[in-house]
């Protein structure tokens, strides 16, 4: 997939907000196995300010772009 920065963010949020998935699959989505920080294909790392912050990132040779959102999609960065 290839998007930027922007759409990645408006992405996490609507998947936060609840309009892509329905209850019992964002619940899983949220659920990190005890192996591994990465949970069904998004990252999930922990936040000073937010807690359990989940995204994804891409990038190329010289660049890299990390987006995370909130549980609740209240913040995003």
């Amino acid at each position: 997939m290839i998007s930027d920065a922007a759409d990645e963010a408006a992405f996490l949020q609507a998947v936060m907000h609840g309009k892509l998935l329905d209850p019992p699959s964002l619940a899983a989505l949220k659920r990190t196995p005890s192996f591994s920080s990465y949970a069904l294909g998004i990252g999930v790392d922990d936040s000073v300010c937010a807690g359990a912050v989940y995204g994804h990132n891409g990038g190329g040779d010289g660049f890299e772009t990390n987006v995370f959102v909130s549980g609740d999609g209240s913040r995003v960065a």
